[in-house]
């Protein structure tokens, strides 16, 4: 098992079809585009949970508020439907606090 941030184009790819099933309105053909946009322009950085395959995605970013200083925004958490319950869903959450 690997959890690591999907840094090129295949690996935010192959986030699609975990990712899909929580963002079923986003094409497989806009995806790539929205995803590196909001990387871009926004701090969202796409994780991912690989186990022969991935398994789990999680949309995250870490930003800075004048009043209460550093966060951590979770914008999608998914497991892939058919590995719900396996316990992916917490080691990807527990990789993203340390």
């Amino acid at each position: 098992m690997n959890i690591s941030i999907a840094e090129t184009d295949q690996d935010i790819l192959d986030c699609y079809e975990v990712l899909s099933q929580l963002r079923p309105h986003i094409s497989k053909d806009d995806f790539l585009k929205r995803i590196l946009s909001l990387t871009h322009n926004c701090g969202y950085q796409l994780a991912r949970l690989d186990d022969n395959g991935v398994k789990a995605v999680v949309g995250y970013r870490i930003s800075d508020w004048l009043h209460t200083g550093k966060y951590l925004e979770i914008e999608d958490l998914i497991i892939s439907a058919e590995k719900r319950s396996s316990g992916y869903g917490g080691k990807l959450f527990d990789w993203i606090l340390e």
